[in-house]
């Protein structure tokens, strides 16, 4: 089982969880029905500033298809 804690959250934007000795991004995909994905945060990708995630986040958003490799089924959210 996987320790998970939250260290970050932009509110209806993303999150940001500490997974084992990971990181991870929790994108809100906004339509008819808001849902959550997630996916691990590559180690060169990880500002000093989480704040400055939000441009992964809407960049996750617009080419999902460029991230999926790394995403986690199911998304890690609370």
């Amino acid at each position: 089982m996987s320790n998970i804690s939250k260290i970050y959250q932009k509110k209806w934007n993303f999150e940001v969880y500490a997974v084992d000795k990971e990181l991870v991004i929790t994108v809100i995909f906004f339509g008819v029905i808001d849902y959550y994905r997630s996916f691990y945060l590559e180690s060169n990708k990880i500002p000093k500033d989480l704040d400055d995630l939000e441009s992964l986040a809407e960049d996750i958003r617009k080419n999902y298809n460029l991230y999926k490799y790394r995403e986690i089924i199911p998304a890690i959210w609370q």
